[in-house]
């Protein structure tokens, strides 16, 4: 598992437009799929988002955005696919597909 940091864009109207990472995302990102993933440390509440790669070997067949900004979380709860861009190689993951199994950043 990658642990990334990343950049939010917003759009005109401050809704989140994207979201952009580098140099993090496989060569082959084919049926990749992402969940949000409610997580707590010293009772304070967070979300992360999971990015799998199913046809990447490790560590890059999982991908950790840790600790996301408020906005981000609520576009994603309201069912808004927020796009992930990877700078490096310009591919995008932006469609929410089957959840992962029980799994944590850290």
């Amino acid at each position: 598992m990658l642990i990334a940091s990343y950049l939010v864009g917003y759009n005109d109207d401050m809704s989140v437009g994207h979201m952009g990472v580098d140099r993090v995302f496989p060569e082959e990102t084919a049926g990749a799929f992402y969940e949000l993933r409610e997580a707590s440390l010293d009772g304070e509440q967070y979300f992360d988002l999971l990015i799998y790669f199913p046809k990447a070997e490790m560590p890059q067949n999982l991908v950790c955005l840790p600790e996301l900004p408020a906005q981000v979380v609520e576009q994603l709860l309201e069912g808004i696919a927020i796009p992930v861009l990877d700078f490096a190689n310009q591919c995008t993951v932006d469609t929410l597909r089957q959840p992962l199994e029980d799994r944590d950043c850290a």
